[in-house]
């Protein structure tokens, strides 16, 4: 995430706030903490999906086929140059 422990930290604790996380002792490790999604988080990630896959559908019917295949030949190229750096 590129972000100081503080910051994510602070983070954490308004997830958590918002019951959307909760946190987990490691087994393998006493110190550290495991943030896993609540059953809220998991159902927010959900509701998510759907709309998010809803709109794309929507976007993408008024594409030819060709123009969709090039769509995501694109965007395949921007998601990589984005998780190299």
């Amino acid at each position: 995430m590129r972000v100081s422990k503080p910051t994510a930290s602070n983070m954490v604790a308004r997830l958590e706030r918002k019951k959307l996380v909760k946190r987990q002792p490691c087994p393998e490790d006493g110190r550290a903490v495991h943030v896993v999604l609540s059953k809220k988080g998991q159902e927010l990630v959900d509701s998510d999906r759907l709309f998010y896959g809803e709109l794309i559908s929507n976007l993408l019917k008024n594409l030819s086929a060709k123009d969709q295949k090039q769509l995501e030949q694109l965007l395949g190229k921007v998601a990589a140059k984005a998780f190299q750096g």
